[in-house]
């Protein structure tokens, strides 16, 4: 589900309330295409209603289409937020929008409306995002099915942040369906016939073996697929049959109380995570599948 990525945004970047996310989220579905793109004028006219809301969204909270990811705000001073994007010429590496400094290789600058427009930059849908000058021009679409779960992305990005003694108190994975595999040919028109593999269940089961016992680490992920073909009504019905189940309720509660608690709740330094053989801080991780 590609708004997916831009929710961290909304929640991260814009510190968005969780009720004008779920509103600023219901309009941007209902302005998303029924159907695939079939020429690149239709993809055109997608990505420009796209981003008339987009900035709708962005100026009701403050925000200009000028404002950069990587600058704070009054609003996004305490944050760091990073989301998931793939540059149209390397698809075998994700390409991270960071809204903080890092070491390695920079996120070229962009603007909010920019890396909101390349995380929802789904081929079949819109045209790719282009932004950066000279040698650190980049040129995106949405992460490949393959990195449609960055739970463990994500944290080897934490450990160059925080170092491996970084205390990590929660893990939240939040996915929206199962996808169709895609080659490449079908997904953003490159001549290579390579099989996505989606990784996001062994992703999951692998940090489930890992952090099972800890109680740090949530995924919420109702199965089946969510598509643009998908009628809205029998969409919501099974999210509500997914959230009605006993053990998805008291995952859910269990969040919340890890949220509520805050600096009370017990870490687990980022370096043991990657020790496990089955400084504090929060990720909560958008993912899209």
């Amino acid at each position: 589900m590609l708004i997916g990525r831009l929710v961290a945004i909304l929640l991260g970047k814009l510190r968005m309330p969780v009720d004008a996310a779920l509103e600023a989220y219901c309009s941007l579905l209902a302005a998303l295409p029924t159907s695939p793109a079939q020429s690149d004028e239709e993809r055109s006219q997608n990505a420009t209603r796209l981003e008339e809301e987009l900035r709708r969204i962005l100026n009701f909270e403050g925000i200009t289409p000028d404002d950069m990811m990587q600058t704070n705000t009054r609003k996004t001073e305490s944050h760091r937020v990073v989301v998931c994007t793939g540059q149209t010429t390397n698809m075998s590496n994700p390409y991270y929008i960071r809204s903080y400094p890092s070491r390695g290789v920079q996120t070229a600058p962009c603007t909010i409306l920019q890396a909101a427009m390349a995380c929802m930059a789904d081929p079949t849908l819109y045209p790719p995002v282009t932004f950066g000058k000279f040698h650190r021009r980049v040129t995106l679409i949405e992460a490949p099915a393959r990195f449609a779960n960055p739970t463990k992305l994500l944290l080897r990005e934490a450990e160059i942040i925080y170092t491996e003694n970084g205390g990590v108190r929660l893990i939240l994975s939040l996915g929206c369906g199962d996808p169709e595999l895609l080659t490449v040919e079908e997904y953003h028109g490159g001549p290579g016939r390579l099989q996505y593999g989606v990784e996001s269940e062994q992703v999951h089961q692998d940090l489930l073996s890992r952090l099972k016992d800890t109680r740090i680490y949530y995924r919420l992920h109702p199965r089946g697929q969510f598509g643009l073909s998908e009628d809205p009504a029998d969409i919501q019905a099974r999210v509500g049959g997914f959230l009605q189940d006993v053990d998805i309720s008291s995952s859910v509660d269990a969040v919340v109380r890890t949220i509520d608690e805050g600096w009370t709740q017990h870490a687990i330094a980022l370096g043991d995570i990657s020790k496990l053989k089955f400084g504090p801080f929060i990720w909560i991780l958008m993912s899209s599948t």
